[in-house]
């Protein structure tokens, strides 16, 4: 598996949409994310994590609603992490977006953003749709991935 960009979008720390292009250092071969603390490395780590297994090894308390949202979003703004990477030489694109309060589309109030998922492949030159559901997501993504969370996160996402 080789990620090859993250997009994130009212996620975490951040309101705005933020982009990282992995694929840029492919001629480099081995890269490291450092910057300033707060910089958002750990956030990409987060969105990697997130995109993958809807959740985030951060902000993995039992006891506590998991904050994917950034707080600093307003109502309207939308929350996503993109996630595209490959696996046996295919392209795939994941985008997931958790539950979270949004204006009613008619009258006054709020109402609940329900949790989404997508996944698809790159067939073509196009993206085409292989599920549509967190649950069938998540199916899929361990088949392509070949590890669950936990190994994800002990072997790729070293603490």
């Amino acid at each position: 598996m080789r990620i090859r960009r993250v997009e994130t979008c009212g996620f975490g720390p951040f309101r705005d949409t933020q982009v990282v292009d992995l694929a840029a250092f492919d001629s480099d071969g081995l890269f490291l994310i450092a910057g300033d603390t707060g910089a958002g490395k750990s956030t990409i780590l987060d969105a990697i994590a997130y995109a993958l297994y809807g959740d985030t090894p951060r902000w993995d308390d039992v006891n506590a609603t998991p904050r994917f949202r950034s707080d600093y979003c307003d109502l309207d703004d939308p929350t996503r992490v993109v996630l595209e990477f490959e696996a046996g030489a295919v392209e795939y694109r994941l985008t997931r977006s958790p539950e979270y309060q949004r204006p009613k589309a008619r009258g006054i109030g709020t109402t609940t953003n329900k949790a989404t998922a997508l996944l698809e492949h790159h067939v073509d030159g196009q993206w085409r749709g292989m599920a549509d559901k967190p649950r069938d997501v998540s199916l899929r993504v361990d088949e392509l991935v070949r590890l669950t969370q936990a190994e994800f996160l002990q072997v790729i996402l070293l603490a």
